[in-house]
């Protein structure tokens, strides 16, 4: 074939939520040409930076479409039409525990995509990912300057700081053509944040602005409500974010780590959560919503075991349905008090605690469970949550390959409603995955740092089959909450 027109590598749509699947396509290549795509994304929030890598062949007419082309090695091999983005690992300069995440949720994550001559290494890798650190550097101070601070760092495919004739690599490799992915937990044009500041509660309520709908009340009142709550003691906004975009009014509460909050997670009140339903079921909450199908709660880890408790009480008989995602079984960190309680059930442990298995990839935290199973039962019935109380329909998510909490937390909890007599829930357990059960297509967390304990830890997980995992349990999880919020 004539080799007149210019290599294009191209994105469509270039602009796509992150759960979202996209086409990556190459042209112009000559006959069964050996190529590699690199995808790198750097985050100005924490200056981590991030890679995925494909090598790939040309078919007959100089073409690869990722959809279908073989990717022969990288950091995912097959035919995976999104495996640019979900195989993506630390860049090799990173420090160990680095977590592809945004604080900043209608700001779009931008991947650069370089078709490159050959195949790409390591070494083509830290070329590349550090031109793109440059050109982010300049674009912020020219963001800076204009007064848009706002804006995605990328102007668009054709930003002149990401020329491909900029990146010189070694052994005489070229890149071919450039192309750019926008990501978004949601748009900023169709999800309004409203931050609240009611007596104790605070968060924040992402929902759709439905501006055809906007003179049509009736429209938001047919919302459903959902409260989320991350784990680990810190406040992360990205779920609830992609949850608003797909229709719910989501309630984003806070329990530390989030302005005159507790830093930390220090003692935890179940009575906290309790007034934040009262307060989003009250006419004083900003955003309308279909009260009468009452609410539906997920969380992650600490995130859901709180959750859980509170639905165990369930104020105003108004908790629907929940869904907890990787719970402990017990109060695995920190301590809480149950509603109407002074008791204090604390787990307290540092560092030098023997459950704790240091490696040298970070910490493993799955011997906690063995701390809790080894009391007696009836000190576990008192300390653990009360899952037979709670009489909302519950979706139980794990990963086998969880290395922090692991599916035993979760057999443990079904054996005691089991035991009550009670069928009110469903599991979906997934081997190889992890702990960070994200929405589709996010990167594996396999291990990060975290802060309260100032330590890397590993939550586990396999790539391929995590992807899978989150593919499928999100859609679960979306369908659960229309048909129990109804």
């Amino acid at each position: 074939m004539s080799n007149d027109k210019p290599v294009s590598l191209n994105v469509c749509p270039v602009s796509t939520l992150m759960d979202e699947v996209c086409e990556i396509t190459c042209r112009n290549l000559e006959p069964h040409k050996s190529t590699s795509l690199l995808a790198i994304i750097h985050n100005d929030e924490d200056a981590t930076s991030f890679y995925s890598l494909g090598t790939f062949v040309s078919d007959l007419r100089g073409e690869i479409d990722v959809n279908r082309s073989f990717s022969y090695s990288g950091t995912y091999t097959g035919t995976e039409s999104m495996g640019l983005f979900w195989s993506a690992i630390p860049a090799p300069d990173q420090k160990g525990g680095s977590r592809l995440i945004k604080r900043v949720v209608d700001v779009s994550l931008d991947w650069n995509l370089f078709l490159i001559d050959g195949c790409a290494d390591e070494e083509d890798v830290m070329v590349v990912v550090n031109h793109v650190k440059r050109c982010r550097a300049r674009q912020k101070k020219e963001k800076v300057t204009s007064g848009n601070e706002r804006a995605s760092t990328n102007d668009g495919p054709n930003s002149e700081h990401l020329l491909i004739n900029d990146v010189t690599l070694p052994d005489n490799k070229r890149v071919l053509a450039r192309a750019i992915s926008k990501r978004y937990y949601c748009y900023p044009s169709d999800v309004t944040q409203t931050a609240i500041r009611d007596g104790r509660v605070r968060g924040i309520v992402f929902s759709l602005k439905n501006k055809e709908h906007e003179s049509k009340s009736k429209a938001f009142g047919e919302r459903k409500g959902i409260i989320e709550v991350y784990g680990g003691g810190s406040f992360k906004l990205y779920k609830a974010a992609l949850l608003a975009q797909r229709g719910f009014v989501v309630f984003a509460l806070a329990y530390c780590d989030y302005e005159d909050l507790p830093r930390r997670e220090i003692n935890t009140t179940v009575d906290y959560f309790i007034e934040a339903v009262e307060y989003m079921l009250s006419n004083r909450f900003p955003i309308r919503f279909d009260v009468k199908c009452g609410i539906g709660l997920i969380g992650l880890c600490k995130g859901a075991t709180l959750l859980l408790e509170l639905a165990a009480v369930n104020p105003q008989n108004a908790i629907r349905c929940v869904v907890a995602v990787n719970a402990p079984c017990f109060n695995s960190i920190g301590s809480f008090t149950r509603a109407g309680s002074t008791e204090n059930i604390a787990h307290v442990w540092n560092m030098k605690d023997p459950l704790l298995q240091k490696t040298n990839i970070g910490v493993i935290s799955d011997g906690l469970l063995e701390w809790f199973l080894r009391k007696d039962p009836s000190e576990q019935e008192r300390i653990g949550i009360p899952v037979e109380r709670i009489d909302a329909e519950i979706l139980f998510v794990f990963g086998v390959d969880d290395v922090s909490i692991g599916v035993r937390n979760m057999e443990y909890m079904v054996e005691r409603m089991r035991k009550r007599g009670k069928d009110n829930y469903k599991c979906l357990v997934y081997p190889g995955a992890g702990h960070i059960i994200d929405p589709p297509i996010f990167p594996l967390c396999h291990a990060s740092y975290w802060p309260m304990f100032g330590d890397v830890f590993v939550w586990g997980g396999l790539p391929k089959l995590h992807h899978d995992a989150q593919v499928d349990s999100w859609k679960r999880i979306i369908e659960f909450f229309k048909i129990h919020l109804c």
